[in-house]
Order: structure tokens, then sequence, then C-alpha cells
């Protein structure tokens, strides 16, 4: 039985280094020494990239996603300044973007014959669950993941702001379609799609935003915030899951959601939208709106504000 990791390992990481190496040389002018020092690789690897005698058992150049985002690293990385745990981050983004877009599984098949690739949602589904479940908080039995990312990034675009920086349109309709997504997914409706949908905008934003962080701010800016991504996304302690699931005041079988107000969803608008689904409310000492009540209640209300924050989803 071959897992994925190791078909990714065979097949994806050599076609994923041949895409970049090719931007370097045809995009950015660099000979195939520059590009092979950039990429941790020989000379002559670098030559049969280009002769496509080397990663060639996938062809992901005429998928979008994959060309944006490898056009993103390979920018990055033809600056000069690029943080290695920077491009870890951005490279393993490409490699899991093509595992759950599911280009990798007719190679799978090829490998070991008894995957049935039409029942399997290992890499589409699985994976992106797993992840969830390592997330750093809850909301009472709801799982809606990634807020924390969400915020840490939303930082981000804040700190360029300040600096008088222009975001451009895309990355802003990114940072909000991700929210809406987190938002839904969070009532529990469409999982898997939501979940993929979710990991693309922040894989973007991800890509976008480490790459120009960079050149404003330095690699001590990034490193840090890189460090605050990765606990976001890894902490699992019994501790902190049990810190969440139970709130004081709030009955086990209720529940519970916290919402921080803002401009477009002010601290009444959110009063207002948990009585109208029948769901109790408390102010919190951060300055957060304690929601809780029946489970369809508080999925009802997550679907509500969604609507209320008024940004559209995709179908």
């Amino acid at each position: 039985m071959l897992v994925p990791c190791e078909v990714a390992v065979k097949c994806v990481l050599p076609a994923v280094r041949a895409m970049i190496a090719k931007e370097l040389v045809a995009k950015h002018g660099l000979n195939q020494v520059e590009t092979a020092r950039l990429l941790g690789v020989s000379q002559p690897a670098i030559s049969l990239y280009s002769r496509k005698a080397r990663g060639n058992a996938l062809n992901l150049e005429n998928d979008h996603d994959i060309a944006v985002l490898v056009g993103k690293l390979a920018d990055s990385l033809a600056e000069g300044k690029l943080p290695q745990k920077s491009f870890m981050v951005m490279f393993c983004e490409v490699c899991s973007t093509i595992r759950a877009k599911g280009l990798m599984c007719k190679l799978h098949k090829t490998f070991d014959p008894t995957i049935d690739i039409d029942e399997c949602e290992v890499c589409a589904v699985e994976t992106p669950k797993c992840l969830l479940q390592k997330q750093q908080w809850y909301t009472g039995g709801l799982s809606v993941g990634y807020l924390d990312v969400w915020r840490i990034l939303e930082e981000i675009v804040a700190d360029f702001r300040k600096r008088g920086r222009e975001i451009p349109v895309e990355v802003m309709n990114d940072l909000k379609s991700a929210r809406t997504m987190i938002r839904i997914l969070s009532a529990g409706s469409n999982r898997e799609d939501t979940v993929q949908k979710i990991e693309k905008y922040i894989g973007s934003l991800e890509s976008y935003l480490v790459s120009e962080g960079q050149k404003q701010f330095g690699t001590e800016y990034v490193d840090e915030k890189l460090k605050r991504l990765s606990e976001a996304r890894g902490k699992t302690s019994g501790e902190e899951v049990e810190e969440a699931r139970f709130v004081f005041g709030v009955s086990r079988e209720h529940k519970w959601v916290r919402v921080r107000p803002t401009a477009e969803l002010s601290l009444e608008k959110l009063k207002l939208l948990a009585e109208e689904s029948r769901l109790s409310h408390k102010i919190q000492n951060d300055g957060t709106l304690l929601v809780y009540g029946k489970d369809e209640d508080a999925k009802g209300f997550v679907k509500k504000m969604t609507t209320e924050y008024g940004l559209k989803t995709e179908k």
C-alpha cells in the first residue's frame, strides 16, 4: 500500500521544482547555476528539469491555482530575501493544494492499482479534517477552525496599511472570502467543500503577505508572524480543548460561540441576531459576546451573522 506522501515525494516535489526552475530561468533571467543554488539542487538537475527529463510525471502547468502559487514562490526566491521557513511554508502550500484538488489521484492509481480513486477522499477531505482537529480554538463543539490564522493575516494587512502600502483588490477579496467561509464552516454546511475554499484563500493570502512582508518589514518580522501562524495551526493540548469546551455559566448540553464585534456587526446587532435566533448572550471581559443555546439555534445564528456581515460567498 502506497500512501499519498510517498507519491508526493516521488512525483509532486520534482514537478513543482521543475515549474519553479522554469519560472526562475524564463521570467527572471537566472542561469542554471543560480537557479540550482536557490533550489538547493545541482546544476545538472536543473538541466534535466529544463529538458523535461525529470519532474515530468505530473503536468501542473495548466492548472491556474498551482501556476499562481508557483509564480509567487519563484518571484520571492528571485528577490533573494526569502527565509527558509517562508520557503517551506509556501512550498508545502503548493503540495497541499495539488493533493486537495485531486491532481495526484490518477498518478497514485498507477503506483497502487488497489486504490479506488473514485471513493478515496483522503487528500481532499481527511487531511483538512485532521488539520481542523489541531486548531487552537473551538466553539462549544462547533468546529469553526482557522480563525486565529485569519486574524494574524488580518494583522499583517493592517501593518501594510500603516506603512501606506496599497493592498491589491484580489488580496482583500481573499481575506473577506476566507472570513465568510470560516463562518459558514462553523454552521456545519458543505464542510468538505468549505474547507477546501478556506485552504485556498488562506494559502493565497499567506503566499502574498509573507513575500511582501519580507520586502516591507524584513526577516525578523516575517519569522515572528510565521511562528505565530504555526502556533495557531498546531496547538492541540488537552487542557486547551477542555477549557474551550466548557464555559462557566453555560450548560454542557448547549453550544456556544464567542463573537468579537466589528464595524459591520456591532455589539447591539449581534445581541439582536442572538435573540432572534432564540439564544442567550453575555458580554465577556475581553469585549467579545458569548452566545449560547441549542445546537440548531447556534448554527442558525452563525448563518444569520454571515448574511449580516454582507459578504458574497462562492457557490
